[in-house]
């Protein structure tokens, strides 16, 4: 493998050892794979099959048109595929059921590495997933031919990950946008970029919509600062979590509610499995798609990267809620470049074609709907007269100007061009009578459609989290012997990190179980506990006893017997029975009283 190295010391891959790039190792892999399955799978759409498909097809059309007899084959072609001509270039497109169903235009191979190199990129080196997300209701491309492409991108091979192998237990799902949202900071001190040494990220928890901030320090003021001007701008949430320690979290709630004193948010213990791994998959999935991007642009500035990261992860699919967080949070994809228009590759891929771009973008119509109402050429030329003096008067009321097309929204009642209406027309003879949905009234609906459509990709995803979960650790039943982890805050440093105890009772899911000194009052999940092979025994104790007296009783010391204060500066701090440690007759430690100095040390 040759590598090519800039200034700024950013190492991308550019050929093999056999001197052959990545497009041509690519169409190399595509012929191989050909060769390797020919008979088993439908024949490559090559330019010269289409060229001799899109005859046939109109050959069919002119044999139709004779009356004479088609062949089988002309049946064929006709039912599946249909012709369309852009310019000065015939397309093969799939044939459309009704005029919604979108245009998907068969590529012939030749250009596949442009449109996947060109997709690929926009959705920031995503996996095949996102690429035929990207492309299903644009380009017919083989799943194949996307998964080599992935396989080979020299950039996806920097940030390839070792699949995770843990379990979720009791994932958390909500339906309402806002309630909840989640913040951690990445650690860029070993690669700064000016004054700038840490990322921080922001992600709602229904939507999965992101926010980066570069900062320059780890401080709870500068961090709720950011958050701010985050919820200024959506709206803050009801919950913050974050993998940070409490005591931070805490501080940054603080803060932010000094500078914002209308703000009311909830901290909210952040270790549950879903949500620790969701930020975990996170900051991974930013961190590798902030090293491609530096690598495609040869750069260093992380700070800036990060911005064109957020816009990447936002605008491509989300493989839980099942669609981009844009159109989860604001109804629809947004309108960056071209991709998403009809306009043929070989136009927009050309920077060399800009008449016959512009010729296209002129031609192109508004809405097809509305073209049937355009084309009424048979009406007379007293009746167009008048419709033309009344439909003057009119004025559209998002871009307040005069307007010969106008329709009525049925929400608002408000008038508006026909370039600023969405849905069929459902009322009235003449343009200015009709009565459609305006754009504007159309994003609250659309809105709501997807963000009920992203609280079920939450809940699918959090149902094959449980099963996989259930796969992996079978349910135990009554009467197993059981050996339970014991977290380090209910025990002692020297005591036992493990009980012996027994099933006693199952509910929703969860264990709750006993010893022969007595039954514990938590309920434990299924992960907290380890199969044993010997048997308990039947002495079990139904009196209820806490975690840490039951630690206590099996241990050959005396349990947790940490201890601390919160005394505040006075002239008898740390000197009577008020103080814990004085009481128990034990040392202030570092833990006490926020680290002030006392004479019981």
């Amino acid at each position: 493998m040759v590598e090519s190295c800039d200034k700024n010391n950013v190492t991308v891959a550019v050929t093999d050892s056999g001197g052959l790039n990545f497009k041509e190792i690519f169409n190399r892999k595509l012929v191989e794979y050909d060769e390797q399955h020919q008979g088993s799978h439908r024949k490559a759409w090559t330019s010269e099959r289409i060229s001799k498909v899109i005859s046939d097809i109109r050959n069919a059309q002119v044999t139709m048109s004779s009356g004479q007899r088609r062949t089988a084959m002309d049946y064929y072609w006709m039912s599946k595929y249909d012709t369309m001509t852009i310019g000065n270039e015939d397309c093969l497109i799939f044939k459309r059921i009704t005029v919604t169903d979108p245009t998907v235009r068969i590529l012939p191979r030749e250009q596949y590495f442009d449109v996947l190199s060109d997709i690929h990129e926009s959705c920031g080196h995503g996996g095949r997933d996102k690429i035929l997300y990207e492309i299903k209701n644009k380009y017919y491309i083989p799943r194949k031919a996307v998964e080599i492409f992935v396989s080979l991108c020299p950039i996806c091979k920097i940030k390839r990950n070792v699949p995770s192998k843990g379990t979720v237990a009791k994932p958390n799902v909500s339906n309402n946008i806002n309630l909840g949202g989640q913040f951690d900071l990445i650690d860029f001190q070993s690669c700064p970029d000016g004054d700038f040494k840490w990322l921080l990220i922001y992600q709602e928890n229904v939507t999965k919509f992101l926010n980066l901030r570069p900062l320059k320090t780890k401080g709870s003021a500068e961090v709720a600062a950011e958050l701010m001007k985050i919820f200024l701008l959506f709206g803050a949430p009801y919950n913050l979590q974050s993998a940070d320690d409490v005591e931070f979290t805490a501080n940054v709630i603080k803060e932010l509610v000094t500078m914002w004193p209308d703000c009311k948010i909830v901290h909210e213990n952040p270790r549950r499995s879903q949500t620790q791994g969701s930020v975990e998959i996170t900051n991974q999935v930013v961190e590798n798609m902030l090293r491609a991007w530096m690598s495609e642009n040869n750069s260093t500035n992380w700070s800036v990267g990060c911005f064109f990261v957020q816009y990447l992860k936002n605008s491509s699919l989300n493989q839980i809620i099942g669609k981009s967080p844009y159109k989860a949070l604001f109804g629809r994809e947004p309108k960056a470049d071209l991709n998403g228009s009809d306009i043929p590759t070989s136009i927009h891929l050309s920077t060399e074609r800009d008449e016959q771009l512009k010729t296209f973008i002129e031609r192109e119509p508004v809405d097809t709907v509305n073209n049937d109402y355009d084309n009424d050429s048979n009406s007379s030329k007293t009746s167009t007269e008048n419709t033309e003096k009344i439909e003057s008067n009119f004025t559209c009321a998002v871009c307040h100007n005069d307007t010969p097309k106008t329709h009525k929204c049925e929400s608002c009642n408000t008038v508006h061009n026909n370039k600023l209406i969405t849905g069929g027309i459902t009322g009235g003879e003449e343009d200015y009578d009709s009565k459609v949905v305006c754009i504007m009234c159309q994003v609250k609906p659309d809105i709501k459609i997807e963000g009920d459509a992203a609280h079920k990709g939450l809940k699918r995803a959090a149902e094959n989290m449980i099963d996989a979960t259930i796969k992996k650790i079978p349910r135990s039943n009554i009467g197993k012997s059981v050996l339970i982890s014991v977290p380090k805050m209910d025990r002692g440093p020297l005591d036992i990190k493990y009980i012996h105890a027994k099933i006693v009772d199952i509910r929703n899911g969860v264990y709750k179980v006993a010893t022969k000194y007595g039954t514990i009052k938590n309920w434990f999940s299924r992960q907290d506990l380890q199969y044993l092979d010997t048997n308990y025994g039947d002495e079990i104790s139904e009196s209820p006893i806490s975690l840490r007296i039951a630690v206590a009783s099996q241990s050959p010391l005396s349990g947790q017997g940490f201890q601390k204060c919160s005394c505040k500066p006075a002239v008898s701090q740390c000197r009577n029975n008020r103080c814990a440690c004085f009481k128990k007759k034990v040392l202030c430690g570092s833990k006490c009283h926020g680290r002030i100095t006392c004479v019981n040390k």
